[in-house]
């Protein structure tokens, strides 16, 4: 069975940091980190997504949102019982 690996946030800012400020290829940066290629470019994505909308809600936001509508969610179950 494969686990998912889990970056840190330090780490991924890092890894972005260096394709879009440093402008090293994706290719070359996701190989020298040992991660996958794709990996990377989702979070190049989400970054460039995140930059040009100001409005858009950071990682750390998004992860206390999940959090806390999973959370809601079992509030709301246990409630129910």
């Amino acid at each position: 069975m494969l686990t998912r690996r889990r970056y840190t946030k330090e780490f991924k800012t890092e890894a972005k940091g260096l394709v879009l400020k440093q402008k090293i290829p994706v290719a070359q940066v996701a190989s020298d980190l040992g991660i996958g290629k794709s990996t990377l470019d989702k979070w190049v994505r989400d970054e460039r997504l995140r930059l040009a909308d100001p409005n858009a809600l950071s990682e750390t936001e998004l992860e206390e949102l999940s959090r806390l509508r999973k959370e809601n969610r079992i509030l709301k179950m246990e409630r129910d019982l």
